[in-house]
């Protein structure tokens, strides 16, 4: 599913009775394990019986779904495919195999198990929900939510296909209509934590904090260890000192057996908590933590970034001296990149943009690295078919997102990298460059988490500070080439001149005036960033300042910053 929505995938474990067998109630035993959790039991036990009748396909799902149990996936392949070696019609070790391939990232395979799993058995249920979640995945949100509502003709109480419906319907928009997904799967299993947990990622995109407050605080007492859920809440609502939130993510991190990926959540999640009671030692603290646990599971190095950018203002220059290549004579809209520093503004300068009625804002896209990354990197040579293919893709797949509107935000902070091959391609293009205070820029990157693993030098100090002096090496690099081109916006003017800098910008983009652009609170787009709650109040000046608060722990970290 999407960044949206918790997946449901289904393991199927047999209906014994149905099995023609003598191993019967010995697999009831295992399987009995297996519902206790006891892993490590199941796969001792299968293999047990195996050694006595190693034919037997139920004994090999099972000892399958053990080893995903344990994350052991080449091992559950192996064992899916000889129960499918002793039964090529058993659809259930199919969808097995569909879900584990999945689990590795491989979609398209795992849509091929499903297909096998349907073609034995139209039927399935949970065949037709996995291979929904895969099609998700794969970008074809239409056919997936196919998949979910023929998974619901089957199955008319399946709280999972109600709430992947759900998911589908908020990943499209139609955010109301995935509230009342939700709702009918909370009907059918009232403790559906998921459920929950979704109701408030759509209440908080919708600014509706506290109903989403509501929502994440109902599945963090269903589910006490969320660990989104907890980081969702701590950074939507105003923590007091005896808030019971507080003990329970310090009882999480506590615990020895509490996972790194869900603890590196729960110290971002508490370091909010303390910066709001006003212990902001304390709060500096679980931030470095957080992001020290982070960096290591993206396995983050400085050097990697300095020489990509080192690689794409040499290839600039072979760039510039091309000629760009023509605009298609049919194209009918702008795109409109903003770019800068995650955390820099970017977030409320689109609100302010797709107010305006001409434009359709489309959030933080990965299309444009998509594209034009090997060429940016030369690893790709620049010449007029590869340049017309990266135009011609990127420009395609923008006017899906939208069929109507003259201009088209794409607003991907760290596409900045990327200036030299957007003048290249696209010579009508607008880029907005806004810049913050640095500091705050910086600090606002260091307190928070993001989910994206494209980040990983916000989650360190020293690397933090070598990266903005990158970004602002390579900005300087683009604008004694394309000076005239690139408009500079100042986030903190903007806060304190908003009426005078909207009418700035909007004039630069060659749009009318509208009022509505005043306005961007009121506008009802969603936004998936870290700045969501953020944008749905008035634009308010200061907020460059609070990083003040944190001058002792900070300890001149940022002192060299222009």
């Amino acid at each position: 599913m999407s960044s949206l929505a918790k997946s449901i995938y289904s393991i199927f474990l047999p209906m014994i009775a149905k099995k023609p067998f003598n191993d019967n109630n010995s697999i009831l035993t295992i399987v009995a394990l297996y519902n206790k959790g006891d892993l490590t039991n199941v796969i001792r036990e299968s293999q047990k019986l195996l050694n006595v009748n190693s034919k037997n396909p139920v004994i090999w799902n099972i000892l399958g779904a053990a080893y995903f149990g344990k994350t052991k996936h080449n091992q559950a392949i192996k064992a899916y495919k000889q129960a499918i070696k002793f039964n090529t019609n058993y659809a259930e070790a199919y969808n097995n195999l569909g879900v584990t391939f999945e689990a590795q990232g491989k979609s398209k395979e795992a849509l091929n198990f499903f297909d096998q799993a349907l073609s034995i058995d139209v039927n399935y249920a949970q065949a037709h929900l996995n291979k929904g979640n895969s099609l998700q995945k794969e970008g074809k949100s239409k056919e997936a939510l196919t998949s979910f509502k023929r998974a619901l003709s089957i199955k008319p109480n399946y709280a999972e296909a109600l709430n992947n419906i759900g998911a589908v319907l908020q990943f499209q928009g139609k955010l109301e209509d995935s509230i009342l997904a939700y709702n009918k799967a909370l009907r059918i299993k009232p403790n559906y934590w998921e459920a929950y947990f979704n109701i408030g990622r759509v209440r908080n995109e919708q600014g509706y904090l506290p109903k989403a407050i509501r929502a994440y605080t109902k599945t963090i007492s269903l589910k006490h260890d969320c660990a989104e859920a907890h980081r969702d809440l701590s950074f939507i609502k105003n923590f007091t000192e005896h808030d019971p939130q507080i003990k329970l993510l310090e009882k999480l991190i506590a615990n020895p057996i509490t996972p790194e990926p869900e603890k590196c959540q729960y110290f971002y999640s508490l370091g909010k908590a303390y910066e709001d009671i006003g212990k902001f030692e304390s709060a500096f603290n679980q931030y470095y933590l957080g992001g020290k646990l982070r960096k290591k599971q993206l396995s983050y190095n400085i050097k990697d970034d300095e020489l990509l950018f080192k690689k794409i203002k040499k290839q600039s220059f072979n760039m510039y001296k091309l000629k760009p290549i023509e605009e298609v004579s049919s194209t009918d809209f702008t795109p409109v990149f903003i770019v800068g520093m995650p955390r820099s503004g970017t977030t409320l300068v689109e609100q302010i943009i797709s107010s305006h009625s001409q434009v359709y804002g489309a959030g933080e896209l990965t299309l444009l690295r998509k594209y034009v990354s090997d060429i940016a990197m030369g690893k790709k040579k620049p010449d007029k078919n590869s340049l017309e293919l990266a135009r011609n893709s990127y420009m395609h797949d923008l006017r899906k997102l939208n069929s109507s509107s003259k201009f088209i935000t794409d607003k991907m902070p760290l596409n900045f990298v990327f200036i030299g091959m957007i003048f290249s391609i696209l010579s009508k293009a607008k880029i907005i460059h806004v810049k913050r205070d640095p500091p705050a820029t910086c600090w606002s990157n260091f307190r928070h988490y993001f989910p994206a693993n494209s980040l990983g030098f916000s989650y360190d100090l020293t690397d933090l500070v070598s990266y903005y002096k990158l970004y602002e090496d390579i900005m300087a690099h683009w604008e004694t080439m394309y000076s005239d081109r690139i408009y500079q916006l100042n986030y903190d003017q903007l806060t304190c001149d908003q009426v005078g800098e909207t009418k700035k910008l909007l004039e630069y983009l060659g749009m009318n005036w509208q009022r509505a652009c005043l306005f961007p609170q009121k506008n009802k787009r969603m936004v998936k960033t870290a700045s969501k709650h953020q944008v749905v109040k008035k634009v308010y000046t200061g907020s460059s300042e609070s990083w003040r608060k944190f001058n002792g722990p900070l300890n001149g970290a940022f002192d060299s910053l222009s």
